[in-house]
This record gives structure tokens, sequence and C-alpha cells, in this order.
């Protein structure tokens, strides 16, 4: 939310795309984990928004439910529906087009797409490096013990997202090793597994050189 804000302020003639997954998994203020509505989360922000911002941003539900009631429930709280099944940018600019004139009346003035490395959409290299680099910021100096499981979950959560989008052996080994630390802690050997994650991202993206 607060991301979202910022780049309204910084540019008030800016329009906005937020694409939000419909099962988040979050912790709660016990460090419990809870799987919360991301269209309703998303909903509320919408509702409590000033009037002039929201009518800039276009909120998209991803969601592998996609039965008739689920997306009017997605419509109703939010903008529109967007599958999970449309992963590269020829399906999900299809998707943009039919949905952008619709929230705004106009279409986009520039490819948003123009900046993707790789005709597949597939998230590049450098960013990869950036994600897990915000990993390693938030241990750097520090024990993992005492960082909240949350937030390292939080990130991992993010950087496992990120990896799935390309077809690599190396990022399935890293999502599947991120899968297996879920839970309402961190595991004891956590040290161990990062740095056999990083290692196996790090293959993945020279893989995609």
């Amino acid at each position: 939310g607060l991301l979202i804000g910022a780049l309204l302020d910084e540019d008030p003639d800016c329009k906005v795309l937020v694409l939000i997954d419909e099962n988040l998994d979050l912790c709660d203020e016990n460090g419990l984990r809870r799987m919360k509505s991301g269209s309703k989360m998303m909903g509320s922000f919408l509702e409590n928004m000033p009037t002039l911002k929201r009518d800039r941003v276009l909120a998209l539900v991803r969601s592998a439910n996609d039965s008739s009631g689920d997306q009017a429930d997605y419509t109703r709280r939010t903008h529109g529906f967007c599958p999970k099944t449309a992963t590269n940018k020829e399906d999900f600019l299809e998707i943009l087009e039919t949905e952008w004139p619709k929230r705004f009346g106009l279409k986009p003035k520039i490819n948003i797409f123009d900046e993707f490395d790789n005709e597949e959409g597939s998230i590049s290299g450098d960013d990869l490096r950036e994600v897990v680099a915000s990993v390693d910021v938030l241990l750097q100096g520090k024990s993992f013990r005492d960082i909240p499981w949350s937030h390292l979950w939080s990130a991992l959560h993010s950087l496992k997202g990120d990896i799935m989008i390309s077809e690599n052996e190396e990022f399935d080994s890293a999502a599947q090793a991120i899968s297996s630390m879920r839970g309402s802690e961190a595991p004891d050997d956590f040290d161990e597994r990062w740095k056999s994650i990083r290692e196996s991202i790090m293959k993945g993206i020279d893989d995609l050189l």
C-alpha cells in the first residue's frame, strides 16, 4: 500500500497497475501463518484511498480459481481477473489490452514490455540478483535468529515467485527448497539451506546468459 501511494504521489499523471495473488500466505501479529484473500485486502485498500488516487489504479487479481463465481467476486472487490495460466507477455498483454481501456478509457501510451529481456517475459538475471541481494541485506551482520521469521519468509516467498516465472531446473530446485521452509519459525539449519538456495539461483542465472 505504501509503495502504491508513493508512486501515485511521485507522478500526479501516472496510472498504476497492481497484480495481487488471491491466496496470500502472511503472518499475523502473533507470528502465526494465515492465508488471506488478496482480493479482499485489495478491495479494502481501494475503498480507503482518496477518490482521485483510486481512479488512477488498475488492480487485477491473479488466481488459479477461475469459475464464474470466483471471477465475479474478484471483479466486485477490484477491477478484474488475471488467470495464473497467463505466464508469458503475449497472454498478459492480451488481458491488459482489454482491462486497461475498460478502466481508463484509453490504451497505454507505451509498450510496458519494452524493458523485458526476452520473448517469454521472464525476469532478467540482473533483477534476480537484486532480489537475492535483498535477502542478503536482511542477513548482513546478523544471525537469522535475530530477524523476525515473517520478514525473512516474506522475502523468500517473493523470491520464489520471481524464479518460478522461468523454466529452469536450478530455479525449480530453489523454489522447492524455499517451500520446504514453510512454517511458523525458521528451520535450525536455515543458513545451510539459504546457501544452497542461493547457489542454485546463481547457477540458474548463469544458464539464462
